[in-house]
């Protein structure tokens, strides 16, 4: 009994310790967050390649293009949260379409720089994008368009000192538009992501959902 007693204890302790190191003790903070972000003339798309799917041998059944815009970010609700959410965004990423359903997958990075009038800017937030995207047809043509999720880490400059540090995360369910240039039909993209910040009207955007094993074609 006693050293069925001491194994009982024994898991309550380590149970308790894997419990305490999941969460990070107050004080919390939740705020909203809000921007609109327009990639700048410079066309996103980098390359692209074709090739068959799991499900579907045919050549072209899949097409990956990667991609990189550099963008800008705009804030907004300045102020509702601790760092800027104004500035220079990058995103980086591929996006994988199969051709025969015509939805697909951005997988990248998303990163936000502040924009100073001099010197150098500084990290707001970096971290993973990941939009599930459907092409649609509009008044004005055919469209693609997305929704999806920026699970970033955020950062500020404490009082005094010059380097970023980590402040939690940015959260953001992100909607984007994407308009096609002279290398393919993701080369520019409009996007929003918070309740307070203007939506994409030009084209509405379901919940769209895809089974993805993280394949691509590049």
């Amino acid at each position: 009994m006693r050293r069925i007693m001491i194994a009982s204890v024994t898991v309550v302790v380590v149970l308790g310790l894997a419990l305490a190191a999941s969460a990070v003790v107050g004080p919390p903070e939740v705020d909203k967050a809000n921007a609109t972000a327009t990639s700048n003339n410079t066309p996103g798309t980098k390359r692209s390649l074709s090739c068959p799917g799991e499900d579907n041998g045919a050549a072209n059944a899949f097409t990956s293009y990667q991609m990189k815009w550099p963008a800008t970010e705009v804030d907004a609700t300045p102020g509702s949260t601790d760092y800027n959410l104004s500035g220079d965004l990058t995103v980086n990423g591929k996006i994988t379409v199969n051709n025969q359903t015509q939805r697909g997958v951005l997988i990248g990075t998303a990163t936000l720089v502040s924009a100073p009038t001099t010197g150098a800017g500084t990290k707001q937030y970096a971290g993973p994008i990941t939009v599930v995207l459907q092409q649609i047809d509009t008044p004005a043509g055919l469209r693609w368009v997305g929704r999806g999720l920026i699970n970033a880490t955020a950062f500020l400059i404490p009082a005094g000192a010059t380097t970023p540090v980590a402040d939690g995360k940015l959260i953001a369910n992100i909607e984007m538009q994407f308009s096609a240039g002279a290398k393919g039909p993701f080369d520019f993209f409009a996007a929003s992501f918070g309740d307070s910040a203007p939506a994409i009207a030009s084209a509405p955007i379901a919940d769209y959902s895809v089974g993805f094993n993280a394949k691509t074609c590049l």
